[in-house]
């Protein structure tokens, strides 16, 4: 071979071996088959997650095609955080034709926020080199709106109530748990209709509830509703105010009045032991109201003698009926004989006149036996006679308490504590009551009556005559009350002037009668002057 002929081949050879180089790495190269990547799902949407949930979304690279699939990467973009990758195979990794590998995405809610981001995968596939996966969430928050931001009464008089409505809605994406709703402050606003607690709202709903103002005094009321929940901005407080005032200020005066209106009912014990004694009786209190009236006193007087009816015998008295002194004699008369049992069989109450003299009083009503005896703000007296402990219903089995029933009868007929007065002309050391039966000695019952209402006591064994003046005391005390022109007055406002200066103390107001009522007795040409505001027109 010549010289030529080998550099010829030589570089052939160099060609040839070049050009398999390149032919082979350009064949891989075209020759070389990649898998087909499918991802699903096309996207992961949470949706709203409430606080404290960290949901999951599960993602599967499927292999279609019939090569291996490499996947190189998989990551997040996005989204700030609030999405974390779990359980990915460690990567690189490879997915067999019709094969798949799953991972899982998690989200953690940021209150209230929307999250967006998204899974970016790269891989050698025929169909594409990435895969983006767009992720969606939101963080649910409990956000609590109570309407309105403050409540505003104005200014109403006294007495005027007025309502307003306060709404609690969930304007959040989360379910609201209310935990407490109340008001506190100077005046007197309040809550009406209030929801039972714990209230749990679902996202978009609401409750009402009312706020009442019904002032009773006049002056500023503020108050603050305090609302609290779950949201996480905490407590939610709301103001409301309001003021009150009068319709008009009324001024009453008065001078002492030089007469006083008193109701005495006598209650006589007829039975036997008590021998002939009534008439005496009669003539003693005859003797009583002549002293009373001398002071003053315009009085009623009734009879009673424990019969059955439990009616005033013949009715009641006063000033203006003809021959009283005479009439109250014959009514209080003793008359013998078995009185215990009336002709229809009806027990009679002569020896349990607390009793009697409490049933008495529920017969003074419209066109029943004792009407209009009782006056409004008359002290009422009453003068129990008997040689014999009371016997009214109770005594046996709660001898000890049993009287407190009757006294109570008897103060509400009376209204006020102080109007009532019982007083006993009775056998407090046992010595001339019923021979026959000693247990009905003495005067239990009566001398806890008498102590109780501050009443005075004498002794049936002395002569009537001698014995019953011992009560002028008691008998002619009087109560220093002075009515209120109006109607509703506003105690509150009420004040009272003696002789020009203003009492800080020593009265009272008494709703029941609509009265002041002085503690002492005041000087006979006294002027009391009452000051006091009126509950207002409502309609106005």
């Amino acid at each position: 071979m010549s010289p030529i002929q080998v550099r010829i081949a030589a570089v052939l050879v160099l060609w040839g071996c070049g050009a398999d180089i390149i032919t082979t790495t350009q064949r891989d190269q075209v020759d070389r088959k990649y898998g087909t990547i499918v991802v699903t799902p096309e996207a992961v949407v949470f949706g709203t997650v409430l606080p404290g949930e960290q949901p999951t979304g599960e993602i599967f690279v499927t292999n279609t095609g019939k090569q291996v699939l490499d996947v190189e990467s998989i990551e997040v973009q996005g989204g700030g955080g609030a999405f974390t990758l779990l359980d990915v195979p460690r990567l690189p990794f490879e997915v067999e034709p019709g094969g798949r590998q799953g991972f899982r995405v998690a989200f953690q809610a940021r209150r209230g926020d929307l999250s967006e981001g998204q899974v970016l995968i790269r891989a050698d596939a025929d169909n594409a080199s990435e895969v983006r996966v767009p992720l969606n969430g939101i963080g649910g928050i409990q956000d609590i709106l109570v309407e309105p931001a403050s409540f505003a009464f104005g200014d109403h008089p006294v007495g005027c109530a007025s309502v307003q409505r306060a709404t609690v809605t969930n304007v959040g994406s989360a379910p609201l748990t209310v935990s407490r709703i109340d008001l506190a402050g100077e005046g007197q606003i309040s809550l009406v209709s209030v929801p039972a607690l714990p209230l749990e709202l679902a996202p978009g709903a609401s409750k009402q509830f009312s706020v009442f103002f019904e002032p009773s005094w006049v002056g500023q009321h503020a108050a603050t509703l305090s609302i609290d929940s779950n949201d996480p901005e905490g407590l939610v407080t709301v103001e409301a105010t309001a003021s009150s005032s009068p319709e008009r200020q009324v001024v009453d005066r008065f001078g002492v009045p030089g007469t006083f209106p008193v109701d005495v009912m006598l209650a006589v014990d007829r039975s036997c032991s008590m021998g002939d004694q009534g008439e005496d009786v009669g003539t003693a209190v005859g003797s009583l109201i002549d002293q009373l009236d001398a002071a003053g006193g315009d009085w009623h007087v009734g009879v009673l003698l424990g019969t059955g009816d439990d009616c005033f015998v013949d009715g009641w008295m006063d000033a203006n009926t003809p021959d009283w002194r005479a009439q109250l004699q014959t009514r209080a008369a003793h008359v013998p004989g078995d009185i215990f049992v009336t002709q229809d069989g009806q027990s009679m109450l002569t020896e349990a006149l607390l009793e009697a003299t409490a049933l008495a009083t529920l017969l003074d009503v419209p066109g029943d036996c004792n009407q209009r005896f009782r006056r409004p703000g008359a002290v009422l007296q009453v003068i129990l006679v008997s040689d014999e402990r009371d016997q009214s219903s109770g005594f046996l089995s709660r001898p000890n308490t049993y009287w407190r029933n009757w006294v109570d009868q008897l103060r509400t007929y009376a209204v006020l504590p102080e109007l009532l007065r019982i007083h006993g002309v009775v056998d407090e050391a046992a010595e001339c009551g019923d021979d026959i039966d000693p247990a009905s000695s003495g005067a239990e019952g009566y001398l806890e009556a008498v102590a109780e209402t501050g009443g005075s006591l004498a002794d049936v064994c002395d002569a009537p005559t001698e014995a019953i003046p011992d009560l002028l005391d008691g008998f002619t005390a009087r109560v220093y009350h002075f009515p209120l022109s109006e109607a509703q007055p506003i105690p509150e406002t009420i004040t009272v002037d003696l002789d020009g200066v203003r009492l800080t103390s020593g009265w009272r107001y008494e709703p029941a009668l609509n009265v002041v009522v002085l503690d002492d007795a005041p000087p006979p040409d006294a002027e009391i002057v009452l000051t006091y505001a009126v509950v207002g027109d409502c309609g106005a």
